[in-house]
């Protein structure tokens, strides 16, 4: 079953917000430096480029770890899947982190969702997946 798009939302917000404080924590306790954070820093500031790399790392991690589900995914019962509702090969799960951690997109998501009022994303589109509830209780 497709999970609603404010859990979804809910969900994703959740992730960003654990991508923010390990990029918080990269910067402020760890003090780590990345070598090319200069050619960027025309564009970005550093918590923005910090963070878009921490939540691409978090999304990574969380594939490996929960068996493709969020921090956000398993606090709000939802996960995201292939089309056919089989598990997300490595390299959806690339693809949609990096999409989903550029923020102007993401805004462009909720917008295009809210829209349209529909259930499937672009980030769904441009992945050939969809987002659905784990377990369906509520």
């Amino acid at each position: 079953m497709k999970a609603n798009f404010e859990k979804r939302f809910l969900a994703y917000f959740t992730d960003v917000l654990f991508a923010l404080i390990l990029s918080l924590i990269a910067i402020y306790v760890l003090k780590i430096k990345l070598p090319f954070l200069d050619y960027f820093l025309y564009f970005f500031t550093t918590p923005q480029i910090y963070t878009v790399i921490s939540y691409f790392v978090y999304i990574l991690i969380c594939f490996l770890l929960f068996k493709g589900v969020s921090i956000g995914g398993i606090i709000f019962n939802v996960k995201v899947v292939s089309k056919d509702d089989s598990k997300m090969s490595f390299g959806q799960v690339i693809m949609r982190s990096l999409l989903q951690s550029l923020f102007p997109l993401a805004l462009f998501n909720i917008a295009y969702m809210l829209l349209y009022r529909t259930q499937i994303s672009v980030f769904d589109a441009c992945t050939n997946s969809k987002t659905m509830k784990i377990r369906d209780n509520d």
